[in-house]
């Protein structure tokens, strides 16, 4: 597996990874996910972004969405 941390600008973003969610931000910790195209997908106040990122074996990518 890769692992992925997601931040945020603002607090309280609802975090997905294809489809599925995470919860609202801050998160936990890194997500571990297989190595391969991600879409991560933020939702804040009727507002929605989203970022392919692709994660490696054994790395942990950044994503931090800005709102």
């Amino acid at each position: 597996h890769g692992f992925l941390t997601v931040k945020s600008s603002v607090p309280g973003a609802i975090i997905s990874i294809d489809g599925k969610s995470y919860g609202k931000t801050p998160l936990d910790g890194p997500i571990a996910l297989p190595p391969g195209n991600h879409t991560v997908t933020g939702s804040l106040n009727g507002r929605t972004q989203s970022v392919t990122v692709k994660t490696e074996a054994l790395a942990t990518g950044l994503v931090t969405l800005s709102w």
